[in-house]
């Protein structure tokens, strides 16, 4: 132990991985992830109905006037149960592992920023097999026009008419948006972080503290939903489709450009885009200042 306490002491860029360590990471990752997650869900639901509705004209604003008129401002948070309640565990295995693995890469003396391009990568792996049937659950309640939807009713009638597999439906397509998705998450965060100290005195920094974390949360959230959308848009239709023989990836592809052509692949991004930065912005500023706290 005399060892091992030294070597942490020789590389400044090396610091152990405690049990308290841990459990910061747990606490922050899911009181973060749980306030992002309200704050964005209207619009989350405003854009699964657009990616799932064949009318193209229909917009933001116009579906969501529309939810509101004929569901009532309720239906804008349909589904929210599953991912509330998958929300903490979900926000636990990404933001904890990310955390942990770059604590435990220390020694490679890269920068935060580069070395979360890959722990961000690796993190949206493994969270990919949580969060999948959580994913496919929601979507499904999302794209539901009238009537209650509840799980415990749902759940049951998915395993038999479509077996455990229909909760991994979209599996691949969720995989080619969160592994770069959430590597370009974390990476552009950190990154941009340190590019604002650079505008900014040392003074002025810790003054705007809290808000220069929302501003690049903010931005690192759009930045990731950019690069991975198309894949949003197939993940979607694949987790919607109850058919007992359902599309694969390529399929789906091929479907959606055959049918509505290029443009539909950004299906949803406006609501998407503005859902992603108050959401988060909070998510980030509050998950960093609550490990700092913590640790």
């Amino acid at each position: 132990m005399e060892n091992v306490d030294k070597n942490y002491e020789a590389n400044p860029h090396l610091k152990q991985i405690t049990l308290k360590y841990v459990a910061g990471q747990v606490l922050a990752s899911s009181v973060s992830n749980m306030l992002g997650l309200i704050i964005g869900y209207p619009l989350d639901t405003v854009k699964v109905r657009m990616q799932m509705s064949s009318e193209s004209s229909v917009g933001t604003i116009g579906m969501l006037r529309g939810m509101i008129k004929l569901e009532g401002p309720f239906s804008l948070f349909k589904g929210m149960s599953s991912p509330l309640a998958g929300a903490i565990p979900y926000s636990i295995i990404i933001f904890t592992t990310n955390e942990v693995i770059k604590r435990k890469l220390g020694y490679l003396s890269m920068q935060e920023h580069n070395l979360s391009l890959y722990t961000g990568a690796f993190s949206g792996f493994i969270g990919n097999f949580f969060y999948v049937p959580v994913e496919v659950l929601k979507s499904r309640a999302q794209a539901q026009k009238g009537g209650k939807y509840t799980y415990r009713e749902q759940l049951p009638l998915l395993l038999k008419s479509e077996g455990p597999r229909g909760l991994f439906k979209g599996f691949w397509a969720t995989f080619w948006r969160d592994v770069p998705g959430w590597a370009v998450y974390f990476y552009a965060y950190e990154g941009l972080k340190v590019a604002s100290t650079r505008f900014l005195s040392q003074d002025k920094a810790r003054q705007y503290d809290f808000m220069i974390r929302l501003m690049c949360g903010g931005v690192a959230g759009q930045l990731s939903w950019i690069v991975s959308f198309p894949f949003d848009v197939v993940k979607t239709q694949m987790m919607c489709d109850m058919s007992h023989k359902p599309r694969t990836m390529r399929e789906t592809f091929a479907q959606i450009y055959r049918q509505n052509g290029v443009r539909y692949f950004a299906r949803g991004l406006t609501p998407t885009l503005l859902r992603a930065f108050p959401t988060n912005g909070v998510t980030l500023a509050v998950f960093d200042l609550m490990s700092e706290r913590l640790e």
